[in-house]
C-alpha cells in the first residue's frame, strides 16, 4: 500500500513540475486562443481515426487471443485498456488488459501477458520503421543533420532489436521458465511459475509462422497510421500544415518517450506535453506557440480518450448483464 501511494505522489508531483515550468511563461489566454481557432471540421477528423485506431488494435487483440473472445468483447476490452493506459501513472492502465482477457479466454493469464508484450514489440517496431520511411520523404533542409542521423540509428536499431526479440524471445522464455521452476514455489505466485512463464513463450511461437506474423504486423501498421492520422487532423485543427511523415517525425517523441520513460504521471501529463513541444522544435516552432497546442493536443486525446474508455465500459458490462441473464 505504501508502495502505491508513493507511486501516486510522486506521478502527482512529476506533473505538476514539468507542467509548472512549460506553462510558467505562458498566458492562459495564448491556450484560450488555439481552442478557440480550432477548425471542427479536422476535430471531427481526429475523432473518427482515433476510432478507426481502436478498431485496428481490438482485431489485432483478436488475432493474438486466436479468436477465442467475440469481436464486440475484444472490442469493449481495448477501449477500456486505451483509456486506462492514458489515464492511469507508470503504465499500470496495461493490467486492466491482462485482467479483462486473461479471465475471459481458456489459456487465461499467460494468454493475456504473452500477447499484450508482442503487440508492444510490433508498436515499437512499426514505429521505427515509420520512422525511417519518414526520414527518406522529409526534406533535409529541415531537420538538423545531426538530429536526423540520430533518428535513423535509433530507428534501425530498434527495428532489428524488435524483429529479434520476436523471433527468439521463446528461448528466454524457456529459460526463466527453467529458472523458476528450480526454485521453491514458496518464494513465487502461482502467475509467476515455471509453467505459466512458458506458457507466455508460446504466444511468442506464434510469430515464427508467417501468416501469423504478416496479420500483426497488418494490423499493427493500421494501427500507427490511423494513429498519426488523428495527429495530423490535430494539427490541421490548429492550423499547423505539417505532412503526414513529418507529424510522424514530431509524434514520435511523445510515443516513445511513454514507452521508455521509467517515470510517469497521471494521463502522462508534463511529460507528454514536454517531449511534443521538443518534436516541434525540430521544424523550428517557438516554445511558447508550441507549449500551448501541445497542451490542447494532449487535452483533446485525455476527452478522446475517455469516450470510447465509457462506450467500451458501456459495451462491456451490458454484455456481462446479458450473459447472466
Amino acid at each position: 500500500m505504501k508502495s502505491t501511494q508513493s507511486k501516486v505522489f510522486l506521478s502527482i508531483a512529476v506533473a505538476v513540475f514539468l507542467l509548472f515550468f512549460l506553462l510558467r511563461n505562458i498566458p492562459f489566454e495564448t491556450i484560450r486562443e488555439n481552442i478557440v481557432r480550432i477548425k471542427i471540421i479536422y476535430l471531427y477528423s481526429a475523432f473518427a481515426a482515433y476510432f478507426f485506431a481502436n478498431a485496428a488494435r481490438s482485431v489485432r487483440f483478436y488475432f493474438l487471443l486466436d479468436g477465442a473472445l467475440r469481436p464486440k468483447t475484444i472490442f469493449s476490452i481495448t477501449l477500456i485498456h486505451n483509456f486506462l493506459v492514458n489515464l492511469l501513472p507508470f503504465r499500470t492502465g496495461e493490467l486492466s488488459y491482462i485482467y479483462l482477457a486473461g479471465r475471459a479466454v481458456p489459456a487465461g493469464l499467460p494468454q493475456g501477458v504473452g500477447s499484450l508484450l508482442i503487440s508492444r514489440l510490433f508498436d515499437i517496431l512499426i514505429i521505427a520503421n515509420l520512422l525511417l520511411v519518414s526520414l527518406a520523404f522529409v526534406s533535409k533542409s529541415v531537420l538538423p543533420e545531426t538530429v536526423s542521423g540520430a533518428i535513423l540509428l535509433f530507428a534501425i536499431f530498434t527495428v532489428f532489436a524488435s524483429c529479434i526479440f520476436i523471433f527468439f524471445a521463446s528461448f528466454l522464455f524457456r529459460l526463466l521458465s527453467r529458472a523458476l521452476s528450480s526454485v521453491s514455489e514458496f518464494f513465487f505466485r502461482s502467475a509467476f511459475s515455471g509453467e505459466n512463464v512458458l506458457a507466455v513463450g508460446e504466444v511468442f511461437m506464434k510469430a515464427r509462422r508467417s501468416n501469423y506474423f504478416l496479420k500483426i504486423f497488418a494490423a499493427s501498421c493500421c494501427i500507427w497510421f490511423f494513429n498519426f492520422l488523428v495527429g495530423l487532423f490535430l494539427f490541421r485543427a490548429l492550423a499547423f500544415d505539417f505532412t503526414f511523415f513529418e507529424t510522424v517525425l514530431i509524434f514520435s517523441f511523445p510515443m516513445i518517450v511513454s514507452v521508455v520513460s521509467p517515470i510517469q504521471s497521471f494521463a502522462n501529463l508534463g511529460l507528454y506535453e514536454w517531449s511534443l513541444v521538443g518534436g516541434f522544435s525540430m521544424f523550428g516552432v517557438e516554445h511558447a506557440s508550441a507549449s500551448a497546442v501541445s497542451v490542447v493536443i494532449h487535452g483533446i486525446e485525455i476527452v478522446f480518450a475517455l469516450v470510447f474508455g465509457v462506450m467500451g465500459a458501456l459495451i462491456y458490462y451490458a454484455g456481462i448483464r446479458k450473459k447472466s441473464a
